[in-house]
């Protein structure tokens, strides 16, 4: 009998950014990963003076959501971007914006 899994989410207050490197850790994948999506527009490092790349903690789940369409859903990186552009208008409505 398996045990069950648990995941645990680290909660950062609003505003807090977080280094390229822990967000790669907290997705699960590979920092080299984030600046190809980095360079394809997939997701935006927050404006940040500090030196390195750094992110919102939105960024976590947008890489999730990336991850997913792509090695679960077989998306190409193009049809990716299309969705989550869908997705950021939707988003947008909701909101009243």
């Amino acid at each position: 009998m398996s045990s069950p899994k648990y995941q645990l989410i680290v909660l950062r207050p609003k505003g807090e950014l977080i280094r390229l490197e822990d967000v790669a850790h907290s997705a699960g994948v590979h920092p080299d990963i984030l600046h190809h999506f980095i360079d394809l527009g997939l997701i935006q490092p927050a404006d940040a003076p500090s030196s390195g790349i750094m992110f919102d903690a939105e960024a976590v789940h947008r890489i999730r959501v990336i991850q997913r369409l792509r090695c679960d859903l077989g998306v190409n990186l193009q049809g990716i971007g299309v969705i989550l552009d869908l997705l950021d208008r939707l988003n947008a409505e909701r909101r009243g914006g």
